[in-house]
């Protein structure tokens, strides 16, 4: 399953219409279009309203469980200083203003150039240089974490603005055609990362969850998180010297957030390719 979480209508129509999409009529506190492969939600503007979006389309499509391989992506209009308008950007890194958080996607190969992004609170037209200014893409990358793995949640973004052109400039028609224009480039995108979830089916983690959770004490939530750094783990993870389980035991770690956190550098050393 595909999950698009859209801040604006004028940025899901264009998607709603290519791939045929129906609203749902049953009451939703968000917009909600559907077929049988693909599912898009209307966040409205901001980081909050993009995490609950993302948190509520979770729970309605059963994509809340920790074996889920459901693709999230994050599509809109972004603004940037020097990219010319119409370009569409992946995210490799995602900052909060607010807090200065960051996240790191997984850098996938492809086509697509990839930049920095800036989510924050107010619109602004100061840019930061070479970063992608947005307001959602920090609380949807946040949340859909919880719910797939970092390299089938995505962000993409279309310049809409920049130093030449002013974020006044924008309305529905621009961002209509920003979005349209780009549809052939969206749709590559979502099909590789189709193949790349299918690829990575939830293998068997038995073997290495047992000993590593009679080891050290995971809260519920903290399990959860191991199950998913082990799925990617088994899929991204081979032909190593050492089993994970004695690397983990030789380094003589006492808590399970220093587990969760070594396999999770272990993962972002490594590159996912799409075709």
């Amino acid at each position: 399953m595909i999950n698009f979480v859209i801040a604006l209508y004028a940025e899901a129509k264009p998607v709603i219409d290519y791939l045929g999409l129906k609203k749902l009529q049953a009451w939703q506190p968000f917009p909600i279009y559907a077929s049988e492969r693909y599912h898009l939600i209307v966040s409205g503007v901001g980081r909050c309203n993009s995490a609950a979006a993302t948190a509520w389309l979770a729970s309605l499509t059963n994509s809340d469980h920790a074996d889920s391989n459901d693709v999230w992506l994050n599509l809109g209009i972004a603004g940037h200083s020097v990219e010319p308008l119409g370009k569409m950007m992946c995210c490799h890194k995602i900052t909060e203003q607010s807090t200065t958080k960051s996240w790191y996607p997984v850098q996938i190969k492809s086509s697509i150039e990839s930049s920095d992004l800036l989510t924050v609170d107010q619109v602004t037209t100061t840019y930061t240089k070479h970063s992608l200014h947005d307001m959602e893409a920090s609380g949807f990358y946040a949340t859909a974490l919880r719910f797939t793995t970092s390299e089938l949640a995505q962000c993409l973004k279309v310049v809409s603005d920049n130093n030449q052109n002013s974020i006044e400039n924008i309305n529905k028609e621009l961002v209509n055609r920003l979005i349209s224009d780009n549809l052939p480039s969206i749709t590559t995108a979502v099909d590789s990362l189709m193949e790349l979830s299918f690829d990575s089916l939830p293998p068997d983690i038995h073997h290495l969850e047992q000993p590593i959770a009679e080891h050290w004490r995971f809260s519920v939530t903290q399990a959860r998180q191991l199950q998913r750094l082990l799925h990617r783990y088994c899929v991204i993870v081979v032909d190593e010297a050492s089993p994970l389980t004695t690397q983990l035991q030789s380094e003589n770690f006492t808590q399970a957030s220093q587990v969760l956190g070594f396999i999770k550098n272990k993962l972002d050393q490594h590159l996912v390719e799409l075709s």
